[in-house]
């Protein structure tokens, strides 16, 4: 069993970092600003809040396919399909596939 003494220090430090934390909440999107890899990161397969999965890539070439290039509203209409990625996401997702062609 570890002494006393070394089981206070995290606690001390823990009680010490949430002084440090704001009392007010941050505005909406603070986080997103504050945040400069989301926006910055490319859609390409690997980790973060930008990659696609495998099953949203489907989904987006499923969505492409039935709402052609002179479709009114394509890019909502592709989103609503794809479910879980804005008009935007998916325009530039579709914009990389086809460049990677």
């Amino acid at each position: 069993e570890a002494p006393r003494g070394k089981r206070a220090a995290p606690v001390a430090a823990q009680s010490a970092s949430k002084k440090a934390k704001p009392s007010t909440p941050a505005k909406p999107g603070a986080a997103a600003a504050a945040t400069p890899s989301a926006k910055s990161a490319p859609d390409t397969p690997g980790s973060g809040p930008n990659t696609w999965s495998e099953a949203e890539d489907a989904k987006l070439q499923k969505a492409l396919t039935k709402h052609g290039p002179d479709v009114s509203g394509r890019w909502e209409k592709v989103a609503a399909i794809v479910g879980s990625r804005s008009s935007a996401q998916c325009k530039k997702r579709a914009k990389a596939i086809s460049k990677a062609q």
